[in-house]
């Protein structure tokens, strides 16, 4: 394998490494450091129970429930096992297990390598600051390499974006996704867009989600359509490196 480096072709394995290395460093990289939170009026937000529950001590049962409902048989970390491997052999690895998530309860943070996405979007929906202070420990976490001719480069950190595959980014997108609702039920409140009204004294329709998709609607003008692209340009940048609150 070779890349065309400063309009140069170059195969010299170790500096094909170190652009491939870069390159993907900075696309990694995430600039903006003074970010302001998203307010979401009327935003949905859980009961403080089910705040409770989230922050309850891990037992066992759930611990070992988490690692045997993975796929085992994925491609294997950089310590070359994968989870078939630690589900085959759970009984030498159980106390292992629980005490790092032991650690984890306390001190929310985890070791470097046991994750590989960073997204700081912790929208406070009635969750606990214990429970921010978690999702922060496990996606701040994120290091990540590239394999180039089947030998990986150094690792870098991963500062945005979220891996596709880990099992807690359906999680984290249903939240984005809630505050975006919110962005445009607010933006329709106070007129900057307009949804489609379809009965009298019924619901004014504005968009619809999608699993993995979103449908925006609405009275179309050229007003319109660049408010809304501001509100794209807007949750896009929250949900990068931002934070978001719950509203009244």
């Amino acid at each position: 394998m070779g890349l065309i480096i400063n309009n140069e072709w170059c195969d010299i394995p170790k500096r094909v490494k170190n652009e491939v290395f870069c390159f993907f460093r900075d696309r990694f990289k995430e600039d903006r450091t003074d970010i302001p939170n998203l307010v979401c009026h009327k935003i949905k937000k859980l009961t403080e129970v089910d705040s409770l529950l989230l922050i309850a001590e891990f037992s066992k049962e759930e611990v070992k429930e988490a690692v045997f409902d993975c796929n085992g048989d994925r491609a294997p970390g950089p310590d070359g096992f994968n989870l078939r491997f630690f589900q085959r052999f759970w009984g030498l690895f159980e106390a292992d297990f629980m005490e790092i998530m032991v650690n984890f309860h306390h001190g929310g943070k985890i070791n470097k390598g046991c994750n590989a996405s960073f997204i700081a979007l912790i929208p406070k929906i009635g969750f606990t600051d214990r429970w921010c202070k978690w999702i922060f420990g496990i996606i701040s976490s994120a290091r990540s390499s590239v394999l180039v001719n089947g030998s990986p480069t150094f690792e870098f950190q991963c500062y945005k974006g979220l891996r596709q595959g880990d099992p807690i980014s359906p999680f984290l997108f249903i939240i984005v996704m809630e505050a975006f609702s919110c962005m445009l039920r607010r933006a329709n409140e106070v007129g900057v867009f307009n949804g489609i009204k379809t009965l009298r004294n019924e619901p004014t329709l504005s968009h619809l989600f999608y699993a993995d998709d979103a449908m925006i609607m609405g009275e179309w003008s050229p007003g319109y359509v660049k408010n809304v692209a501001r509100l794209l340009r807007d949750g896009g940048n929250r949900s990068d490196s931002g934070g978001a609150s719950g509203g009244g």
